[in-house]
């Protein structure tokens, strides 16, 4: 049994749907930020510069892939009208989720940074001709796969000739 115990809120998504929260805001405001880095859209940007093939590709379940640290789950807890629960994965609205998911995206991309980035749960790869894009989109997928984490395919575009909408797209810009 948690001693800890987040209210939950109901919230009006952009779909018109009712979607279940957790308010974190008491237990924010007593954690020490993370200081990880989080990458700037101009630099995004900037890496792909060069790039004449582009693949994004979004992992269909982000945080909730991500195994949460024990000593963290206690403080995850929330409260209902039928108990009291816990997360063993990332909740969305913790203070340091962002940067835990993209320390854990950055990790698995060790010795892809010629080819391919992160933002949180979307990645880019980027190539100068079709044949090295093969290579560079099978090893990524190798990586995802081994980390036990899964794609959306419905958001995912592969193989885009680029062009400034390909990268707004990217970022979520357009």
């Amino acid at each position: 049994m948690s001693p800890w115990a987040s209210p939950v809120v109901l919230v009006w998504n952009q779909d018109g749907l009712m979607q279940f929260c957790i308010d974190y805001r008491k237990l924010n405001a007593i954690t020490t930020p993370d200081a990880y880095p989080m990458p700037r859209t101009d630099s995004l940007l900037g890496h792909l510069g060069p790039a004449k093939v582009i693949s994004t590709l979004d992992l269909s379940k982000g945080f909730w892939e991500m195994a949460l640290d024990p000593d963290v789950i206690a403080k995850s807890a929330f409260i209902t009208l039928v108990g009291l629960y816990e997360f063993t994965v990332l909740p969305f609205s913790m203070r340091n989720s962002p940067t835990s998911f993209q320390r854990l995206i950055n990790n698995l991309l060790q010795g892809c940074e010629q080819f391919a980035m992160a933002y949180i749960d979307g990645i880019a790869i980027f190539s100068q001709d079709f044949e090295w894009h093969l290579n560079h989109l099978t090893t990524v997928l190798s990586k995802i796969k081994q980390a036990g984490l899964t794609v959306k395919a419905k958001k995912c575009q592969r193989a885009l000739s680029c062009g400034w909408r390909s990268y707004c797209s990217l970022v979520g810009q357009d």
